[in-house]
């Protein structure tokens, strides 16, 4: 990829029966936090909110991480969340991140980038699943390559989502694809007419109810 301008995003359903009362699951937040977030989790007025927010904040900077370094193993602990700086620290690499926060969801957006890049830079979109814009989806709108990587209604909407965004850009003929590496799939890629178009990024995520895209151009 020749991408000057890595994404990553992540959302997280809070209506969840799994998301509720997790901060008391201690066997979780050792295996999954470190030190001082587990420190800050449990004493916070709203634990599960800070949880999941951190949680976020995670599964996003190592979306980015494996962009840059495909060989990146998603560890959690070791990817460090400074709520107050916004950042996420995962050896020398230090990703910035965000975080939109409703009653209904928290949705993250991270990036590594080159000097004078934001967030304002970033397209983001996050609809509920439900919402009728996802109604008359037809598996016959992705190719054959498309599909491989393609588990779930949540993944297809997802999916769906980014290339209307991508068509009210102006482009057709829109393939997302993600090739399989070894066991598991690679991040997502725009095709445009069965070419790579390699300055743009695009990352997908769903959770529960809702999904969530973001999409930048190099």
């Amino acid at each position: 990829m020749n991408i000057q301008r890595t994404i990553g995003n992540d959302i997280v359903d809070l209506h969840l029966d799994q998301c509720k009362d997790k901060s008391k699951d201690l066997r979780f937040l050792n295996r999954v936090f470190a030190e001082k977030e587990i420190k800050q989790i449990q004493e916070s007025k709203n634990p599960d909110r800070i949880l999941w927010s951190f949680w976020a904040a995670k599964e996003t900077a190592y979306k980015v991480a494996k962009k840059l370094d495909p060989n990146t193993v998603f560890s959690h602990n070791k990817f460090e969340v400074d709520y107050e700086s916004k950042a996420v620290r995962f050896g020398e690499l230090i990703i910035p991140v965000d975080w939109v926060q409703n009653k209904d969801y928290i949705h993250c957006l991270g990036y590594h980038a080159d000097y004078g890049f934001g967030f304002d830079s970033i397209e983001t979109k996050v609809l509920k699943i439900s919402d009728l814009f996802f109604d008359g989806c037809d598996e016959a709108l992705f190719s054959k390559e498309e599909k491989l990587s393609i588990k779930s209604k949540e993944s297809f909407c997802a999916r769906f989502l980014a290339k209307d965004m991508l068509q009210r850009q102006g482009y057709i003929d829109i393939e997302i694809i993600r090739r399989k590496t070894g066991m598991s799939y690679g991040p997502p890629m725009v095709f445009q007419s069965k070419k790579q178009i390699e300055d743009i990024d695009v990352s997908l995520s769903h959770h529960g109810e809702w999904v969530a895209v973001a999409i930048v151009k190099g």
